[in-house]
């Protein structure tokens, strides 16, 4: 049976993923085409639509990977005009709250948090809703509440453990992707997704654990009632309890009171109603009812009503949005918008599941409550910014599996499936690209390779609202869907960018040399010192025992030693708004993350209006990486950093600095946050707790304007100690004219600038920057020379249609493109700066998927199109075969689930 389920999977790895296939000697792709001028983002607000309208010839791209049975329906001769590019990126997970802040004070014991300890005994499960408001505090001391606030705390299932647990095995993943997804999706049962390279690392995990694609109901239902007898004996001497009581011929879990009245236990289910997950989210309510006796009260709303409750609230207050009740589970969905190495699931592990590491359940807002292990804690901070020598790789995998070991048995994220997707390209205009072997179309490289006849490309994306965007454009706290950062990622440009194959670190304006030795770090090396405000010396920062200032107690701890030098040349060129790009942008934008990150109130008692706490918790570990800088010259740096990784790409990936917009601009922003001009309470993200609106580059140009003015003639703080030409007026001035010319702030530095926004008719114009310093249609050397069949090439369309007159671009890269491996890195939120951790920020967004569920099975269309060299090319899919794939994803997903099985 084994050999049978094996043979299944390489037949379908065969013929649905051909980028799998070796191409001799890293031949070296040779694009055909139009190099691309002019991008056009527009949206459609139903699946099938997008589809037609690129089959149709009115759209280029659907920037939407679907199920391949989202396509078995749509007319064979609008499919004729269709190629199918693969992707197995997204993927799906229900967020179970894990919130609960009753606890005894009277009971000896100890609460550990992150930055206090609570003596007393926690009461797991038992919450009291908007206790912060109400109470100003996010744990609440039981011995204290009078009997009218006793009847307000509330009964949580998932701030127990073993519930959550429970939950786990009752996941029926088996069902959901034969009956839901159509077969087109691998069960997944634990953050690192199957296909990632990391997965045979820690495969046996959840098979040890006896978790597996198909229910176990049996030990689901044991779990939950050990759960119940357990909370009960706790909450015995407070007068709480838990049972059951039946109502019309069901048995329903109950919460009796100490006054001995009574409520039924209900959690609240956040269903997203735009794709599959609406079905799935259905399915899973049922299955809680049917086996644990909880009535689900379900709430299906789309994305914009909900993830700022998600993301943005307190996990223990109720909200408007949702009917004034505390969220309970959500079916999360996400997006991998880069192809990583298999030491990248470090990354991964931690987002997920480490405590305040990622979003939701494991938020990284320490003003909130929050759940806390130092354990998990320290290993989740270790596997984001912790060094491992290429001795240590072994290290390295047994933490990854200690902290999935650590996620599967907490539980507040099960995840359910990883999808095989496909997106729909015009085959008749688009004529070459380069895509992603795992995100296809998510990463930049698709668009940024992209040749059509004419040099233009409409690209549509999916919104069921008709509102595109779910974050705020601004590169501190924003552009955290999948949706915005699309298109940012062509607005603003890369030191280094993950390859679209090996996801290795690949150079586009930063190259970089790693020197791997101890070396003791200059005493005029320099770092920047939030409080006092501008750039000191290393010497002065040790002399003065300036310990707040991340990374200073580690480098006086390594007596004054770095491990590892870094040294970045830059290519600079002008920012969109016509201001020369130069150091004053990297170091200064990395002065501001010290600010944002350090609380100055620890060090001077006095209030900080330039902290944030999850700006510290985002990137506070990333900046004491960095021992000190060096300027080499007006481009280069050099890092001293006491980080090692198993690759030299990785240690310059992890202390890689590159701005995404300019100094002036950042600045312009951070008065209006500071400040709340017009009494607006501006923030880095929106906030419905705190009533914090972020500020958008793309909404508040006139805002951003106001401010820049009022900046004229004054530098700003974050350059002082610095001896960098800045020219800072004309830069001010330049921006003033930008915003004046096009109604909008996105001054960024990429190949495409924003020409056009409507917000009425989500359309955003982009045209080719003609000062960009690479070229247009420029491809790195090394993304050309694949090693797998990644790229989609048509040819056939040039013979037959005209194109319109622009700069014709060859294969050949420009001149600067030759460069040694390397990449963007960044934590789950960028701040102003690329200095980041090559985990999920926008490489894994919140995001969406897919068209409502087809239950009956696809069936093989009589469709027949003639070959045409496209179809013949890798990449692409013909749609010739696509009754066929569709069939054989089926028989590959259920040799996965069987695979899975005798682990049960």
């Amino acid at each position: 049976m084994k050999a049978r389920v094996l043979a299944a999977l390489m037949l379908v790895a065969l013929m649905l993923a051909p980028s799998l296939a070796p191409l001799a000697a890293a031949e070296e792709v040779k694009p055909v085409g139009q190099p691309v001028t002019k991008i056009v983002f527009k949206t459609v607000t139903e699946q099938t639509a997008g589809i037609t309208a690129v089959g149709k010839g009115e759209a280029d791209i659907f920037m939407w990977s679907q199920p391949l049975g989202n396509y078995k329906n749509i007319d064979p001769n609008i499919m004729e005009n269709i190629a199918l590019i693969p992707s197995a990126s997204t993927f799906y997970d229900i967020a179970l709250n894990p919130a609960s802040n009753v606890y005894d004070s009277q009971k000896p014991g100890v609460i550990i948090l992150k930055d206090k300890n609570i003596s007393g005994v926690w009461l797991p499960g038992l919450v009291y809703p908007d206790a912060d408001k109400e109470l100003g505090t996010n744990w609440v001391d039981i011995s204290q509440l009078s009997p009218e606030q006793l009847k307000k705390i509330e009964f949580n299932p998932w701030g127990c453990q073993l519930m959550r647990l429970a939950f786990q095995y009752l996941v029926d993943r088996t069902s959901i992707i034969d009956n839901i997804l159509e077969g087109s999706a691998n069960p997944m049962l634990t953050a690192i997704t199957p296909t990632h390279g990391a997965y045979p690392w820690v495969q046996d995990i959840p098979e040890n654990m006896g978790i597996t694609a198909i229910a176990d109901v049996q030990k689901a239902k044991e779990l939950f009632q050990k759960a119940v007898e357990m909370l009960n004996k706790i909450y015995e001497p407070y007068g709480f309890q838990l049972y059951y009581k039946e109502e019309d011929g069901k048995k329903w879990l109950y919460l009796k009171y100490p006054d001995g009245t009574e409520k039924p236990v209900t959690v609240h289910f956040v269903i997203r109603v735009e794709d599959e997950r609406l079905q799935i989210g259905r399915q899973i309510a049922k299955w809680i009812e049917d086996t644990f006796g909880i009535k689900v009260n379900r709430i299906e709303r789309e994305r914009s009503v909900v993830t700022p409750v998600i993301y943005g609230t307190n996990p223990i207050d109720t909200s408007d949005r949702l009917g004034g009740v505390m969220w309970s589970m959500y079916t999360e969905g996400w997006v991998s918008m880069t192809d990583d190495p298999a030491y990248y699931a470090r990354y991964d592990s931690a987002f997920f599941y480490a405590p305040l590491r990622g979003y939701g359940p494991n938020h990284r807002v320490t003003s909130w409550w929050y759940l806390y292990d130092p354990k998990a804690y320290e290993l989740g901070y270790k596997l984001y910014f912790g060094t491992y020598t290429p001795e240590q790789k072994e290290q390295l995998i047994n933490d990854i599996r200690k902290m999935i070991e650590w996620g599967l048995n907490q539980s507040f994220r099960v995840f359910i499936s990883q999808n095989l997707e496909y997106f729909p390209v015009n085959k008749n205009r688009v004529t070459f690209m380069v895509y992603g072997t795992t995100t296809g179309l998510w990463s930049i490289w698709g668009i940024r390779t992209a040749r059509t006849v004419d040099g233009q490309l409409t690209i549509l994306e999916y919104s069921s609202q008709g509102a595109l965007f779910m974050s705020a454009w601004n590169p501190v706290l924003g552009f955290q869907d999948v949706y915005s950062e699309v298109i940012w990622s062509q607005v603003h440009d890369f030191g280094l960018y993950n390859h679209p194959v090996t996801g290795m670190p690949t150079p586009i304006r930063a190259t970089y040399k790693v020197d791997i030795k101890e070396v003791e770090v200059p005493k005029d090396a320099i770092i920047y010192d939030p409080v006092e405000e501008k750039w000191i010396t290393v010497e002065e920062a040790i002399a003065k025992n300036k310990t707040y200032i991340p990374g200073v107690s580690d480098l006086i701890k390594a007596g004054g030693k770095a491990a590892t030098v870094v040294i970045f040349n830059y290519k600079f060129g002008p920012w969109h708004d016509g201001s020369p790009m130069n150091l004053a942008d990297v170091l200064g934008t990395l002065a501001f993350d010290y600010e944002w990150a350090v609380n100055d109130t620890k060090v001077t008692g006095q209030p900080d209006p330039y902290y944030d706490p999850e700006i510290e918790t985002a990137i506070s570990g990333t900046l004491a990486n960095i021992f000190g800088i060096k300027i080499i010259n007006d481009t280069a740096i050099a890092i001293y950093t006491p980080y090692v990784d198993v690759d030299p790409a990785l240690i310059a990936a992890a202390v890689n600095i590159w701005p995404y917009v300019p100094i002036h601009l950042l600045v312009a922003m951070e008065k209006a946050v500071v400040e709340d001009p017009g009494g607006k309470n501006y923030g880095w993200t929106d906030r419905e707790a705190t009533g914090e609106i972020a500020i958008d580059m793309l909404r508040d140009g006139q805002v951003i304007k106001e401010m820049a003015q009022q900046l004229k003639g004054a530098m700003p703080k974050y350059l002082e100690g610095l001896n960098i030409k800045c020219n800072w007026d004309a830069r001010i001035d330049n921006l003033l004219a930008f915003i004046d010319k096009y109604g909008h702030a996105v001054v960024s530095n990429g190949p495409y600038k924003v020409v056009k926004y409507d917000p009425q008719a989500n359309i955003i114009e982009l045209q080719f920057c003609k000062t960009y310093p690479l070229g247009l249609g420029y491809i790195p050397e090394e993304v050309l020379k694949t090693t797998r069949n990644n790229y989609y090439i048509n040819p056939e369309p040039l013979k037959t249609q005209t194109p319109t007159p622009t700069e014709t671009q060859t294969a050949t890269p420009t001149p600067t493109a030759t460069q040694p491996q390397q990449t963007q890195t960044q934590t789950p939120q960028q701040t102003a700066t690329e200095t980041q951790t090559p985990a999920q920020t926008q490489t894994q967004t919140p995001t969406q998927q897919q068209t409502p569920t087809q239950t009956q099975q696809p069936q093989q269309t009589a469709q027949q199109p003639a070959q045409t060299p496209t179809q013949t090319q890798a990449g692409g899919f013909p749609t010739a075969l696509v009754a066929g794939i569709v069939i054989i994803i089926i028989i590959a997903a259920a040799a996965l689930m069987m695979r899975r099985k005798p682990a049960a």
